[in-house]
């Protein structure tokens, strides 16, 4: 008999003939697992603890690539001390008469998997209003409610499809005259945009360099430009809201940033600051500042919270200090990588390009050119993995602070090369396209090309 929930003082939503008539159609032909597994990924899914038991045990037989009959299946749950718990074998004899058939078994965990959805729905609700009542801080409870709701809603058997379906659903969308193809953002740098095709949702875009390189300017003046057409929400955790504010401004208006510390303005530069500020605003340019936010506030924020619809551009400034605000006893490798994971999961889940800013290693100090490689990504190798796009900022010593190279060392779209970029010493137009001699390798000022972006 099906119990109240303590909670909602109702009966959860659960189908008993359908969770029995999976595990049925299992027992009867195990090779059923194939099209049950991607419906239902884990035990939880069954509402009675017997089910999830012997569900368990088929999953893992399944994974050892081994079949599970009756007598299996008594000899496993006796083992690990289940079997009185799920009824012993006359519940397991009941199980292979609870359907005629094995083949409505994908039928059957989809029905298993609607209340599983309700269910955890209804759960993450009732936590998140007992954490309310408790006095718990709302942004981490918020955060926790969006990310277990978004699960949910993702938790189908969509994931896989024909190559010959994906391929006949590209042609009937390929771009005409009435639907033309949706570009990429552009960045304000011809020559990435080259590369790379422009930022497009579900990329993770990693921008990596040392201290000091120069990162937070080139993503501010990527996010400015990207503003200009799509909205950006701009997490920092180690700037204030003010700090970035103040950079755009110093990036539009050519005033250098470090007046802002001072305040002492030109009759001039007052008025070039307040053509900026009318120029900017009502961007859809929105600055989170929050030092302690973590990747669950990051997707909660971008999925419900800027109030000017889903961003096109997500950027987070920077990793390491978002992977530290959610370590919870785990080494720093596993925070990281964890962190990582999370902006993919939200790049996927929002169809937003996120831009990630990340810190090298001290592996690169060690080298003679100090230019940095792939490898040089801090503590973790997934950072690599997890990304679409990996752009390598460096500053040659010899070239006085004044120009930057900033290396594509990895494009899952295109190819890889090295960029020459320049940097303003005046103001924090951090990263203007010059152009690049490919056959020579020599820098070329082209001061046509450097006015456009001015």
């Amino acid at each position: 008999m099906s119990s109240a929930d303590p909670v909602t003082d109702r009966v959860p939503p659960q189908s008993i003939p359908a969770e029995r008539a999976v595990l049925s159609s299992i027992l009867r032909d195990n090779h059923r697992m194939a099209d049950v597994v991607p419906i239902l990924s884990s035990p939880d899914a069954f509402s009675r603890q017997a089910h999830r038991f012997i569900y368990q045990v088929f999953l893992d037989r399944w994974d050892a690539n081994e079949e599970t009959d009756s007598v299996m299946l008594h000899h496993t749950l006796k083992n690990r001390g289940q079997l009185e718990e799920v009824g012993g074998d006359a519940y397991i004899g009941d199980l292979l008469c609870a359907t005629a058939t094995s083949h409505n078994a994908e039928y059957y965990a989809h029905a298993v998997l609607e209340c599983w959805r309700r269910r955890t729905t209804i759960y993450a609700c009732a936590d998140a209003t007992t954490a309310s009542f408790d006095g718990e801080d709302p942004d981490e409870t918020a955060a926790k409610l969006t990310e277990t709701l978004a699960n949910a809603a993702t938790q189908d058997s969509d994931a896989h499809q024909s190559v010959g379906d994906i391929l006949t659903e590209a042609f009937d969308n390929l771009p005409d005259a009435e639907h033309p193809a949706e570009p990429g953002m552009d960045t304000g740098i011809p020559r990435l945009d080259d590369l790379t095709g422009g930022l497009h949702g579900q990329d993770v875009i990693v921008l990596a360099g040392c201290t000091s390189v120069g990162k937070s300017g080139l993503a501010i003046q990527i996010a400015e430009y990207v503003s200009k057409t799509r909205p950006v929400v701009y997490f920092s955790l180690e700037m204030s809201r003010q700090q970035v504010a103040h950079r755009v401004c110093s990036l539009l208006s050519g005033i250098p940033a470090a007046k802002w510390r001072r305040q002492q303005f030109t009759r001039d530069e007052v008025a070039r600051l307040a053509k900026t500020n009318s120029e900017i605003a009502g961007r859809p340019f929105d600055v989170v500042d929050k030092p302690t936010i973590n990747a669950q506030d990051v997707r909660a924020y971008t999925q419900t919270a800027s109030g000017r619809g889903l961003p096109g551009l997500v950027v987070v400034d920077y990793l390491q200090l978002l992977a530290m605000s959610q370590a919870r006893n785990q080494s720093r490798e596993q925070v990281v990588s964890n962190a990582s994971r999370g902006m993919k999961a939200l790049a996927r889940a929002t169809n937003c390009a996120v831009l990630v800013l990340s810190q090298l290693n001290r592996e690169v100090d060690r080298r003679d050119d100090r230019r940095p490689r792939l490898s040089d990504l801090r503590e973790s190798g997934s950072i690599e993995q997890d990304a679409d796009i990996v752009l390598l900022l460096h500053r040659p010593e010899s070239k006085m602070g004044k120009e930057c190279e900033l290396i594509v060392a990895k494009n899952r779209h295109g190819p890889t090369a090295p960029l020459d970029l320049w940097k303003n010493g005046g103001h924090e137009r951090a990263a203007i396209w010059l152009g690049f001699d490919w056959t020579t390798m020599h820098f070329n000022s082209n001061a046509a090309d450097a006015a456009r972006y001015e």
